[in-house]
């Protein structure tokens, strides 16, 4: 009898706990879900860009070895083209994990802050806490040279789904969406860092300067090979190289768009999480900080231009 007491007496003092008010206004979390509205193209810009710039870098291959003449030569370029594109391979993967981390805390935190998990009745936040758990073990799997996250507060947060009424959802949400922001902003600052150090590289830097130069005396020795051999310029191969020409000048375009995106993502995420520290703000319908909006707003403006770029 007394242990069903205490039993009792511990759910009750639970639910108060779960009944007490949000620590976050309803712009506050709002703010979340605009930050995360277009901020996946960001985040998978990085990975999009090596894949273009790797696609330009074997069509410019392509070409150079077409104005060999020697068989054998011929085939060393095409094996030269074939290495190259198995490099170019590794480089995208290596984008493709801290990309794959930030798509992933993006999808949850879009999940977590929606109106829908006020909404619903026994919402599914422990599914999202396993993933985002489950991000923050991949991320500490990498080598990023800064600090480990620390591993179980989101699958903590994740456990108080499932018991709790509609009632007390909006209350809930908030502090799990409080606690998750600002346990996984080293995460989303560091993940962001890796990806513009790979983008602002002295070896991307080389590709994308030797795309640019050498695709013109590539195709110029095609085409000499051509008149060698008393054969008229070919339409269709000038049209390929008029799109490559485009192609590889717009690169150096969306490697800047995706560098200073990463850095309004990273800084925009920053300022929320400082925000949600400070606890909620003094009245319920205080306005959030303008400068948060205007950082949202900046993510949103540069994922549009990152959009029509690629």
């Amino acid at each position: 009898m007394f242990r069903k007491g205490i039993k009792y007496l511990i759910i009750i003092l639970f639910c108060s706990a779960l009944w007490a008010c949000s620590p976050l206004t309803a712009e506050q979390m709002q703010a979340a879900g605009e930050l995360t509205f277009r901020a996946d193209t960001i985040a998978r810009s990085p990975q999009i860009l090596l894949t273009e710039l790797a696609g330009i870098r074997m069509e410019r291959g392509l070409l150079h070895a077409a104005s060999v003449t020697s068989p054998d030569l011929h085939l060393a370029e095409l094996d030269a083209v074939a290495a190259g594109v198995e490099k170019d391979r590794t480089d995208i993967n290596q984008s493709g994990v801290y990309v794959q981390v930030l798509q992933s805390y993006l999808r949850a935190l879009k999940s977590l802050s929606h109106e829908d998990r006020r909404n619903a009745m026994g919402v599914q936040l422990r599914g999202i806490g396993r993933e985002i758990e489950g991000i923050i073990e991949d991320y500490n799997s990498l080598d990023t040279g800064y600090g480990d996250i620390p591993e179980g507060y989101a699958a903590l947060a994740g456990q108080v789904s499932g018991y709790i009424s509609r009632a007390v959802m909006k209350s809930v949400q908030g502090k799990v969406l409080k606690e998750t922001v600002l346990t996984a902003d080293t995460l989303v600052g560091a993940t962001c860092d890796s990806l513009i150090s790979i983008l602002k590289s002295r070896r991307m830097n080389d590709l994308i300067e030797n795309e640019q130069t050498a695709l013109g005396y590539n195709y110029q020795s095609l085409l000499a090979r051509m008149e060698n051999g008393g054969f008229p310029p070919c339409v269709d191969l000038d049209r390929k190289y008029v799109e490559l020409k485009l192609r590889a000048d717009r690169i150096s375009d969306i490697r800047n768009s995706c560098v200073s995106a990463l850095r309004s993502l990273k800084s925009a995420h920053h300022k929320l999480a400082v925000n949600y520290a400070a606890g909620k703000q003094n009245q319920q319908d205080a306005p959030l900080p303008e400068d948060i909006w205007k950082e949202i707003d900046e993510v949103t403006g540069l994922a549009r231009e990152i959009a029509a770029l690629l």
